[in-house]
């Protein structure tokens, strides 16, 4: 079973010196591997029963571009990803993880374009119309 995340945080803040570290790295390899974007995006879309191609379509992507993202065999960047979590209607929690799964950039309320994005996101926009917020406030466009 994987250890919670707050007890991991709690051994590497006790961790003192590289082969206590080393110990904490190898035992990293029993924990669960990291999930990607393309099976997280999966997962939702299908717990919401909406299908890829209706979430590809509905975040503007190029359709070939959105399937090679779903498949993994393409790394989408932060606006994209932004993109297709609206599209599927994410919440901002599920946004936020989608973002730190991919190692992208979390939202940040602090940032303008952002605060516009979770304003969207939080108000259910498709990303069309979030796409004209963000051109009202002189922002570039998701995609």
């Amino acid at each position: 079973m994987a250890e919670k995340t707050t007890n991991l945080f709690d051994k590497l803040n006790s961790v003192q010196g590289t082969r206590e570290l080393n110990n904490y790295i190898k035992s990293l390899e029993n924990e669960s591997i990291s999930p990607t974007f393309a099976g997280y995006i999966s997962y939702i879309v299908s717990s919401k029963d909406l299908s890829r191609s209706e979430v590809i379509s509905k975040s503007l992507i190029e359709r070939t571009y959105g399937y090679q993202i779903f498949n993994g065999t393409k790394k989408a960047g932060r606006d994209k990803i932004i993109a297709l979590c609206v599209a599927a209607d994410m919440s901002l929690d599920e946004v936020q993880r989608g973002l730190e799964i991919a190692k992208e950039g979390i939202l940040y309320p602090r940032d303008a374009r952002d605060s516009l994005i979770i304003f969207a996101v939080n108000n259910h926009y498709s990303v069309h119309k979030l796409n004209n917020l963000l051109a009202e406030q002189s922002f570039d466009a998701l995609s």
